[in-house]
C-alpha cells in the first residue's frame, strides 16, 4: 500500500532542456513574453542562450509548466479527410444514443479523449479532440493533440459521412457504425473507397483518372505529383511489411505513417527527367532487387509517357496531386488538391486534403479554402470519387462475370 501519492516533478535541467528544444516555437521574443507574464523584463543585449539560462533558473508552478507544454505541443489539425457513404434504414436521429453507447465503451488511453456530438437540421456532427504521448521524446514535447470532426449528411437516397483521417478517429467512427448495427438496424449497407479486391493495374488506374481527369463541376489542369505503386498480393505485401520493418530507420518510417504520407514529400523523390523506366520495368540480374514504389514530381505528369510505362507494368497511381479550376466557386479559382491511400499496395483506406485555392487572374496568392467554399468543394469531390468507384466496380464485376462464364463453357 502506497503511503503517498505519486509525484511528478521538474527540475531546473529539464525546463532548460525543454526551452532548447525548439527555436520555432520558442524564438527569443517568445521567450521574452514567456518572461513578461511572470513580471521580468531581460536586458535586450541577452541572446537566446542566456535568456533561456536565465528562465530556467527561475521557479516554476503547475499552471506554467503548462502554458510551457501547451505552447510546445501546440493542437494538431490533419486538415485531411476521408469519406464513406450508407444507405439502408440509417437514422441521424438516433446517432446521439449511439455515440454515448460508443463513449462509454471506449478503452481508457494515456491523455484525454472528447467526444462531442452535436445535431442539426439534415446533418449530425461529432467534434473529436484527444491526446497522444510519444515518449521517446523531452518531457515537455511527448504530448500531442489532435482534432478533427465526423459529419454525417443526410441526402436523398444515402447518408454521407466526412470526416478527419487519423487512426483514432477512423476507429471511432467504425465503433459508431458497429454499436448502430447492433443496437439500432443491422439493415444498412457501408461503402467505403476500397480497391483491394480489384487486382487488375488499369482498373484501379481508371478510378485515380476518374478523379481529376473531369471536365465539371471541377475542369482539370494539371496533374503535379504522382507515386506509383506496385500491386501486390496479400502475401506479397506481408514480406514486405516484415522486410521493411528490419531495414527502415525510423525517420523512414515516420515518413510512411499514417499521419504524414500526405503532408510530407516522400524521401526519395524521383524526378521525371532523370528516372530511368527501363530498369524499373525490366527483370533485374539481382534477383533480390525491386522497385515497389517510385515517386515523381514536375508538370504535366499526365502526359508523361514514364508514368504510363510503369502503369503498363502493373503499377498503378497510388497517390497524385493535381489542380483544377472550380467552376461552381466565385470568380472560378484553381484549386489543388492531394489525394492518396494510406494502404498503397492493397487500394484501401482513401484520404486527401484540399490544399488551396489561387485566382487564375490576380496577384493575391494561395488562399485556403474554407468556409462555405470547403463544403462545396469537398461534396463535390465526393462525388466523383463514388461515381469513379461505381463505374470501375461495374467493369470488375462485368470482366469477372465473363470470367466465370468463359471457366463454365470450357
Amino acid at each position: 500500500m502506497l503511503k503517498f501519492k505519486s509525484t511528478i516533478f521538474s527540475d531546473e535541467n529539464d525546463i532548460y532542456i525543454a526551452l532548447q528544444s525548439n527555436k520555432a516555437k520558442l524564438s527569443s521574443n517568445a521567450l521574452r513574453k514567456l518572461a513578461f507574464k511572470r513580471g521580468i523584463i531581460y536586458p535586450a543585449s541577452l541572446n537566446r542562450d542566456e535568456l533561456i539560462g536565465n528562465i530556467s533558473d527561475l521557479p516554476f508552478s503547475f499552471s506554467h509548466l503548462k502554458e510551457l507544454t501547451n505552447k510546445l505541443t501546440p493542437k494538431i489539425n490533419r486538415d485531411q479527410y476521408s469519406v464513406k457513404r450508407i444507405t439502408g434504414e440509417f437514422k441521424l436521429s438516433e446517432l446521439n444514443d449511439v455515440v454515448e453507447r460508443v463513449k462509454q465503451d471506449r478503452p481508457r488511453f494515456i491523455g484525454a479523449e472528447y467526444i462531442i456530438p452535436s445535431r442539426s437540421l439534415q446533418s449530425f456532427s461529432i467534434e473529436i479532440d484527444y491526446t497522444e504521448f510519444d515518449f521517446t521524446r523531452g518531457k515537455y514535447q511527448q504530448k500531442k493533440r489532435h482534432g478533427g470532426y465526423i459529419q454525417f449528411l443526410e441526402k436523398k437516397n444515402y447518408v454521407s459521412i466526412q470526416y478527419t483521417y487519423t487512426k483514432r478517429i477512423k476507429d471511432i467512427l467504425t465503433a459508431i457504425i458497429n454499436t448502430y448495427r447492433e443496437t439500432v438496424n443491422k439493415n444498412i449497407v457501408v461503402q467505403d473507397v476500397d480497391l483491394s479486391a480489384i487486382l487488375n493495374a488499369d482498373l484501379r488506374n481508371q478510378f485515380m483518372l476518374g478523379l481529376y481527369d473531369t471536365t465539371k463541376p471541377l475542369q482539370f489542369l494539371e496533374l503535379e505529383k504522382v507515386r506509383v505503386s506496385k500491386i501486390l498480393s496479400i502475401l506479397e505485401e506481408s514480406v514486405l511489411d516484415e522486410s521493411d520493418t528490419c531495414n527502415i530507420s525510423d525517420e523512414e518510417r515516420l515518413e510512411d505513417d499514417l499521419d504524414s504520407d500526405l503532408l510530407e514529400d516522400d524521401l526519395d523523390n524521383l524526378s521525371v527527367n532523370s528516372i530511368d523506366v527501363v530498369s524499373l520495368t525490366e527483370p533485374q540480374k539481382d534477383s533480390n532487387s525491386r522497385i515497389d514504389n517510385a515517386q515523381f514530381d514536375g508538370q504535366l505528369l499526365n502526359d508523361s509517357d514514364e508514368v504510363k510505362n510503369l502503369c503498363n507494368s502493373n503499377f498503378y497511381r497510388s497517390r497524385i496531386k493535381w489542380t483544377s479550376k472550380a467552376l461552381s466557386l466565385r470568380g472560378k479559382p484553381k484549386v489543388t488538391f492531394e489525394l492518396a491511400f494510406d494502404d498503397k499496395y492493397q487500394a484501401k483506406d482513401l484520404k486527401f486534403r484540399i490544399l488551396s485555392k489561387e485566382d487564375i487572374i490576380g496577384d493575391e496568392g494561395k488562399q485556403p479554402v474554407d468556409g462555405a467554399d470547403f463544403d462545396i468543394i469537398i461534396g463535390q469531390l465526393e462525388d466523383i470519387i463514388f461515381q469513379s468507384l461505381d463505374a470501375v466496380l461495374a467493369k470488375h464485376e462485368k470482366s469477372s462475370t465473363s470470367a466465370q462464364k468463359g471457366v463454365c463453357h470450357a
